[in-house]
């Protein structure tokens, strides 16, 4: 998450099982860039510099699978500043549906994000206010793109989805 000047956050991403961040600081020993907090019980494993860099030059061949990693988070870095010229419709289809990709579970008429986030997260997603993002939510339920199925949300039509942001 980064905080700006004024105070507004801007959520950059969720992070599961199996993910880790900070690599940044690790090639470049700057501080990080960004904050991160836990939502709900976490571990989190630390790998100081000095391991992760005795590993690399015991085995210099990690440095190639890094670089692809760095590459694939410059992108889309890339991708999420483009995506702020973007309607908010067009900008919440999409996240929607890159959630579901990997919170999603198929239940009958659709697919349920078995993530539990706030309006207030989705927000600061995109750079966008929770009320705005409410309405915009409002606006998919009328269309039958989505409806709330025990506080979370059912994703009822993706080709809809997906049809709101060019895919």
């Amino acid at each position: 998450m980064h905080v700006a000047a004024d105070g507004r956050e801007l959520l950059f991403g969720l992070f599961g099982a199996g993910s880790w961040f900070g690599e940044i600081s690790l090639f470049d020993e700057a501080p990080r860039p960004l904050h991160a907090y836990a939502m709900g019980d976490t571990e989190v494993l630390l790998l100081p510099s000095t391991a992760f860099h005795a590993a690399l030059e015991a085995h210099p061949q990690g440095y190639r699978h890094f670089a692809r990693v760095l590459c694939h988070k410059l992108r889309v870095a890339f991708e999420m500043l483009e995506e702020q010229t973007q309607p908010l419709p067009r900008r919440l289809a999409r996240r929607l549906l890159d959630l579901a990709a990997v919170y999603g579970k198929p239940e009958a008429g659709g697919l349920l994000l078995t993530l539990a986030l706030p309006q207030e997260d989705l927000a600061r997603m995109l750079g966008a206010t929770r009320q705005s993002i409410n309405k915009t939510l409002g606006e998919f339920g009328r269309q039958g793109l989505i409806s709330v199925q025990g506080g979370q949300l059912l994703l009822r039509d993706l080709a809809g989805l997906k049809a709101l942001f060019g895919a």
